[in-house]
């Protein structure tokens, strides 16, 4: 949808359930997660099997989206639980739209505070992408080195 990030559109009501649960939440939305570009330079320390990967998400993020390089997403939220000191988060209301044709299952933050409701979720609004990559292929190359079939070819140091 125009607005909605793709786990709350297919089930808004659930989303809601959860962001009205109560329990301590960190959200990591779109705007944080497209930052995270699988550019050339990340695609060459990386090189047989997450280019393959890539390149398959590449065309689509190109010509639905316009993104030049392809954004990954989940990664991020792992990334979070692991390493929570490269996120800058704020504490925020958010609220999942369950009604609209057009929004259902979009994440509205009260950025401004207008509803005057206490805040329910911790929102990542940057994080340290450079920090992010060097986590994320060391973590692949420690995969690799533990794998039988040793298919990435991750260059030390780098």
């Amino acid at each position: 949808g125009p607005m909605q990030e793709f786990n709350c559109q297919v089930d808004p009501e659930a989303a809601k359930m959860v962001f009205d649960c109560g329990v301590a939440l960190v959200m990591v939305p779109l705007d944080v997660t497209h930052t995270v570009l699988v550019t050339p330079s990340v695609l060459q320390r990386v090189r047989i099997v997450y280019c393959r990967v890539a390149s398959m998400r590449q065309d689509t993020y190109r010509s639905v989206f316009g993104f030049i390089h392809p954004p990954l997403h989940d990664p991020c939220a792992v990334a979070f639980v692991i390493a929570p000191h490269l996120f800058k988060v704020r504490e925020l209301r958010v609220d999942i739209e369950t009604v609209s044709p057009y929004t259902a299952g979009q994440t509205v933050c009260d950025v401004w505070r207008q509803t005057g409701r206490p805040a329910n979720c911790r929102v990542a609004v940057t994080m340290d992408v450079a920090q992010f990559w060097d986590l994320q292929l060391a973590a692949l190359a420690e995969a690799d080195v533990a794998s039988p079939l040793n298919m990435l070819t991750i260059p030390k140091g780098g």
